[in-house]
């Protein structure tokens, strides 16, 4: 996203965000690490440390 002002008619500025699209570009990654939605101890591993195929 990127950071603008705008300055209005009358004069009053204001800050806004904007985000630029680009053909190809997934944004469903945002960089947030997705371990952090995880609650400690919580883990998808039902079989226990068994590898599965």
């Amino acid at each position: 996203m990127i950071p603008r002002v705008l300055t209005l008619p009358n004069g009053v500025e204001d800050r806004f965000f904007c985000m630029v699209e680009k053909p190809g570009v997934d944004i469903s990654d945002l960089g947030v690490p997705y371990s952090i939605y995880s609650e400690p101890g919580d883990d998808d591993d039902e079989d226990g440390d068994a590898d599965v195929e």
